[in-house]
């Protein structure tokens, strides 16, 4: 029940917990020894310290261009048919033009895109752009809500723990198997190391003002945040998702509460209107880990910003989320897919630069881009940051609907006993009204959908009553 807290709060389970009782997660750069009948966990690998890069300032640039080469060249050896992953981004360009460097023949490529999805969603033209540059052998894979639909139950059972993302790795990883690919290169990996996200630019900028909010008395940051947020009322007089974001104003006092209020799913005073008395009882008393202290323990003294952000992205939001879903959406088509953005080589020379090299290098990712200013095409370059997503809103609310609210419907919250019937019942009501942001509502859907995947059946998948719960 731990893990399905942290579920609700970070739309996946970070490690070393898992939704499977007695079953836990190794964390990265650990290793197990076993001798004796005993377990020992140990840590084989972490990050460089800042300054432990002995490459000079003038000697970046082309440090830094070596290692990309050298990472691409090895990753993609293979004795098996290999590709990439395409989309209209700097990463997966910067990895496929490395790639068309090093091979004879055409690079196969592979991406997605949306017939029925509103602007700014198909990134299609660009990566035609991009494969037109680099004379890749491309293919194109369109999709829809109607397939998304169909393949949703299978999607869900190759899961195995719930998790909010996953349907893009599947279906363009699904794509690359069925043209004939064994491995696939991705670009995944080069906002967390270089720099893509507005939390570099934003959490470094607003970090102290932060701190000096944090020592204004609660009740006082409550008054100001309320408010602020009657002016964000919609059309219809209700909240706004915007101003409901702004009202996690009043929980934020560091800047590392302004990377949680841009990360966390749900903050824990809002997950207290979701969670039945019988949940909450189960979680209640020591012992239970909250999810800004999860956080803060991946960090060291003396972090600054930028290597807060930094670390925080690579290890929670890549690491728990973006790597382990793509790993099992690939597996489930026995396709590997490998990250060469993110080998331990270029990780290490980034993170050891020394404190301060992101005033020069940092965001937008300017250490990647002109590292590789020869590679990526001047449109895709100083083309503005679009992040890869679907079109899930207009998707839960035509094609995906029936089962969007079947999984909240009545019966699955009495089956479960997780969470409230109004809880759920006002957060539907609220996405379709146009208050609640899309995410949480199909998080929740997941949950439920991949209860019956995966446990129902053979395991009990319920929370036990008070009277079973009083004699334990």
């Amino acid at each position: 029940y731990t893990a399905l807290d942290q579920y609700i709060s970070f739309w996946y389970v970070p490690p070393p917990r898992t939704m499977v009782k007695s079953i836990r997660v190794m964390h990265p750069g650990h290793r197990a020894r076993i001798a004796g009948g005993r377990i020992a966990i140990e840590k084989w690998w972490d990050f460089q310290e800042q300054g432990s890069n002995p490459c000079g300032d003038g000697e970046v640039l082309a440090g830094m261009r070596e290692i990309l080469e050298e990472s691409v060249r090895l990753h993609r050896i293979s004795d098996v048919p290999i590709g990439a992953f395409l989309s209209g981004g700097i990463d997966s360009t910067a990895v496929v033009g490395l790639m068309t460097r090093t091979m004879e023949a055409p690079v196969r490529t592979f991406s997605i895109g949306f017939d029925d999805a509103p602007g700014g969603f198909d990134e299609r033209e660009y990566t035609r752009e991009t494969a037109r540059a680099f004379g890749t052998d491309h293919t194109e894979v369109a999709v829809g809500g109607a397939t998304i639909r169909e393949e949703i139950s299978r999607i869900i059972r190759h899961m195995d723990q719930p998790s909010f993302d996953g349907v893009n790795s599947f279906l363009i990883s699904r794509a690359a198997k069925a043209g004939g690919l064994t491995v696939a290169l991705s670009g995944l990996g080069g906002d967390e190391v270089f720099g893509g996200y507005d939390s570099f630019r934003m959490i470094p900028r607003w970090g102290k003002v932060a701190r000096l909010w944090g020592g204004v008395p609660g009740p006082i940051r409550g008054a100001l945040v309320k408010a602020f947020q009657g002016r964000g009322r919609n059309g219809i007089g209700a909240l706004s998702e915007r101003a409901r974001k702004v009202g996690r104003l009043r929980w934020v006092d560091s800047p590392l509460g302004l990377y949680a209020l841009a990360r966390l799913a749900l903050w824990p005073e809002e997950k207290a209107g979701f969670y039945s008395p019988d949940l909450q009882s189960l979680l209640s008393g020591p012992g239970r880990e909250d999810a800004v202290d999860l956080l803060r323990g991946m960090l060291a003294p003396g972090d600054g910003m930028w290597r807060m952000v930094s670390l925080l992205e690579m290890q929670s939001y890549m690491g728990w989320r973006l790597l382990r879903d793509t790993d099992v959406m690939s597996m489930a088509h026995s396709l590997e897919v490998r990250v060469p953005l993110i080998d331990h080589k270029v990780v290490e020379f980034v993170s050891g630069l020394r404190p301060g090299w992101e005033n020069v290098w940092g965001h937008p990712k300017r250490l990647l881009t002109e590292s590789l200013s020869d590679v990526l095409p001047a449109g895709i370059a100083h083309r503005k940051k679009q992040g890869f997503s679907f079109p899930m809103e207009k998707w839960i609310k035509a094609e995906l609907r029936e089962v969007v609210e079947d999984a909240l419907s009545l019966e699955s919250i009495h089956c479960r006993g997780f969470f409230t019937e109004n809880g759920l019942k006002n957060l539907y009501a609220g996405f379709l009204r146009g208050e609640v942001g899309y995410p949480v509502v199909w998080q929740m859907a997941v949950l439920e959908l991949w209860i019956r995947e995966v446990l129902d059946g053979a395991h009990s998948a319920r929370i036990p009553v008070r009277s079973e719960m009083a004699s334990v």
